[in-house]
């Protein structure tokens, strides 16, 4: 698998994964739950979302799509 990016924003990255959904493309996220485990306070810490890699140029794509909105 490939890091499609790091996500700190919770709203973002659930909108990337519907939107990686709809499209039919697998992922993964990594470390979603590392801030938790620490009382919530570390809220910096980012998700990664993964893909495979012969699904990351169209995973880019929508991810281009959500620039700014995080």
């Amino acid at each position: 698998m490939e890091e499609l990016t790091l996500a700190e924003d919770p709203v973002f990255l659930s909108w990337l994964t519907c939107r990686l959904e709809e499209e039919g493309i697998p992922h993964m996220v990594f470390d979603s739950h590392t801030g938790a485990a620490f009382g919530g306070a570390l809220t910096a810490i980012a998700s990664r979302v993964m893909v495979d890699a012969e699904d990351l140029a169209r995973a880019k794509v929508i991810l281009m799509e959500g620039e700014g909105m995080s």
